[in-house]
């Protein structure tokens, strides 16, 4: 089953969901992790949907600079979702932390703004989705 056919499953049986169930493997088992869950799920599609810049080919494209966009955007998404944990983010990129590390400095990346949206997002609400 594909992780979407499984969360399209897993939101329709929200309301089945006991503690000694889990709808998908990895999915917590009680109906506030569960929910917990759909939202960070939620937040992830959102974070993927950012808005396609229209490239103008006649003009020419700099490969470059629209692969630095794409590298910088990837990490600061991953930072979000593990709270500016640069470990954890560096393990999902698959990357040596000090690798991410020195990619944040060179894309400018303020880990400070990042923390505060990530906060504003789930911290504000009581919910702790990184550990």
């Amino acid at each position: 089953m594909s992780k979407a056919a499984a969360r399209h499953k897993g939101i329709h049986s929200l309301r089945n969901v006991e503690a000694h169930e889990s709808p998908e493997k990895g999915v917590p088992s009680g109906k506030g992790q569960f929910i917990e869950y759909l939202m960070l799920t939620l937040f992830r599609e959102v974070q993927s949907l950012r808005e396609i810049p229209v490239l103008d080919i006649e003009q020419g494209i700099d490969l470059y600079k629209e692969i630095c966009n794409f590298e910088k955007s990837l990490i600061e998404r991953v930072l979000l979702y593990t709270g500016c944990h640069q470990v954890r983010a560096a393990s999902l990129l698959n990357l040596k932390p000090t690798t991410l590390n020195t990619k944040i400095k060179h894309y400018r990346i303020n880990l400070d703004e990042l923390m505060a949206s990530y906060n504003a997002i789930f911290k504000a609400k009581g919910l702790n989705l990184s550990s």
